[in-house]
């Protein structure tokens, strides 16, 4: 079965952040290279996708380096970077197994919500490690997570029925939710999605294991990992640990 992550525009079209969340997010991971001494800094940006953040980082004077599984998304981001005079470079990569012929990076970040994708410990703690070689000593992890405020989903859900136009055409789309695996604390989402163009007559489906998160088995995940200390927990917002009404924040690592 074809996935969303096959088509970069439509997947744009239905799921990339507004400009109000993507904003602040940019302007907050480029306060933090500026702060760190790192006004040209080096990112690493994870599971980069159509870089949402990783294209206005390099315009605001970074380099960037995006790593990926998704061919058509590697593709997508390296032309956009052509189009747009930047010299982002993107590459294929396991985001729990990877080693980049690259020089350190002052940050390294994981945006768009994906972090919790990853629900076995023996992943997290691989990702982790080849985050840590990839970095500088001193440098810093923004790890974007959702806040999961409604919890564990306990009953068979159909939500977010939606038709969105695209050039020439559209999409039908709709999220499903299964009840969760509360043993291993994690959520089961689907999304369906009937694309239709003059080109385009296609029905993706993607599944996802979700991990649902708090402050507490973040901290304690940290915790079990060598060579890195836990800043904290931050809003995009005000960069305050206010964040009990965020629908996302970001944990913030320094590598040791």
């Amino acid at each position: 079965m074809p996935s969303i992550y096959d088509y970069p525009t439509v997947y744009d079209a239905i799921m990339r952040a507004s400009t109000d969340q993507l904003d602040p997010e940019v302007e907050t991971i480029d306060l933090l290279l500026r702060e760190h001494g790192a006004n040209a800094g080096r990112v690493l940006e994870i599971g980069s996708g159509t870089s949402p953040h990783g294209l206005p980082l390099a315009q605001r004077g970074h380099q960037v380096v995006g790593i990926d599984l998704s061919d058509p998304m590697l593709t997508y981001a390296q032309q956009t970077a052509q189009d747009l005079g930047v010299s982002n470079c993107y590459s294929k990569a396991d985001l729990c197994d990877f080693t980049l012929n690259e020089d350190p990076f002052d940050c390294a970040i994981f945006m768009s919500e994906t972090f919790p994708l990853f629900v076995e410990y023996d992943d997290l703690v691989n990702h982790f490690s080849c985050v840590h070689r990839h970095l500088k000593q001193g440098g810093f992890y923004v790890v974007d997570v959702d806040a999961h405020q409604k919890g564990y989903r306990h009953l068979n859900k159909v939500w977010g029925q939606n038709q969105v136009v695209l050039p020439g055409g559209f999409v039908n789309m709709r999220y499903e939710d299964h009840p969760a695996d509360w043993m291993r604390g994690i959520n089961h989402t689907a999304l369906h999605c009937h694309i239709q163009t003059q080109d385009l007559n296609i029905v993706t489906a993607d599944h996802w294991e979700i991990r649902v998160y708090s402050l507490w088995t973040l901290s304690v995940l940290i915790q079990s990992l060598n060579g890195w200390h836990l800043q904290g927990f931050y809003s995009y917002r005000d960069r305050s640990e206010n964040i009990a009404q965020d629908a996302s924040y970001y944990m913030l690592l320094v590598r040791q």
